[in-house]
């Protein structure tokens, strides 16, 4: 996490217990710390200028108690391409909003042997939702244990100290969806989202598309930043072709500032 005195010079830093956080001036830039966290608990963070000294009462939690990840695969059929898809979620149990998160992620196959290992980025991971990330695999699909699919979170970062968003509740947005179809078959969904206050906000919009028998074909979100009282609207057009087209739900969270 960094922390900024814009128009100033940082002169010095401290922590209260530095086996919670840690800080530290930014050689790059005389105006930022950073602060690094090491372990549940409580610090205070004060960073001086010569004209003001800006303090931050830390109290950090165990993030593993608050978060879920998963592997989600797309069923393989031979209407698809030879890559095998999947998605991987991340549920935040927590009534924090992030802007983003970084996970690390290995397949296995049968022989317990790593297939793939790949870092991957979520942006907007809003509280109490689910949020997720696409990616494939291009070993045959029969030899992929997802039993044996490890998955580690390797970074969270919160909206900034200054521009820190808040949980919208959904009385004070709207979303809404249609369907249109091209010449091929092929279906798109547009999203329309509107901000019903007088702040800035983000919509993030969910659309997750399910064939005849229930399983995902594909989850697509999109991030839609909305200034007062305005409506956006965003148009998604899944690679899921007609046979596999079941069904569709939208799904949202929004933050504001």
């Amino acid at each position: 996490m960094t922390y900024s005195l814009y128009g100033a010079t940082i002169k010095s830093v401290s922590s209260s217990d530095k086996s919670v956080a840690t800080v530290k001036k930014d050689s790059s830039a005389k105006y930022r710390s950073i602060i690094d966290f090491k372990k549940a608990g409580s610090a205070n963070i004060k960073i001086r200028s010569s004209s003001r000294t800006d303090t931050l009462k830390l109290k950090l939690k165990d993030a593993s108690s608050s978060f879920t990840a998963d592997m989600i695969t797309v069923p393989k059929t031979s209407s698809y391409s030879s890559n095998n898809e999947f998605y991987i979620s991340l549920k935040n149990d927590s009534s924090i909003n992030f802007s983003s998160a970084k996970l690390y992620y290995e397949l296995y196959n049968t022989s317990g042997e790593l297939a793939k290992a790949e870092n991957v980025s979520i942006s907007n991971v809003l509280a109490k939702k689910t949020s997720y990330s696409y990616s494939q695999y291009y070993t045959d699909s029969d030899s992929i244990d997802v039993s044996k699919t490890k998955i580690y979170i390797t970074d969270l970062v919160r909206f900034s100290y200054s521009n820190n968003y808040k949980s919208l509740s959904s009385k004070k947005y709207s979303v809404k969806s249609s369907v249109s179809t091209d010449s091929n078959g092929y279906n798109s969904v547009t999203i329309t989202a509107t901000n019903k206050t007088s702040k800035q906000a983000i919509v993030v919009v969910t659309l997750t598309v399910k064939d005849s028998s229930g399983a995902i074909r594909s989850i697509s979100s999109r991030s839609i930043y909305l200034s007062k009282n305005e409506t956006e609207p965003v148009t998604i057009s899944p690679s899921v072709k007609p046979e596999d087209w079941g069904s569709y739900t939208v799904t949202s969270a929004a933050v504001y500032h």
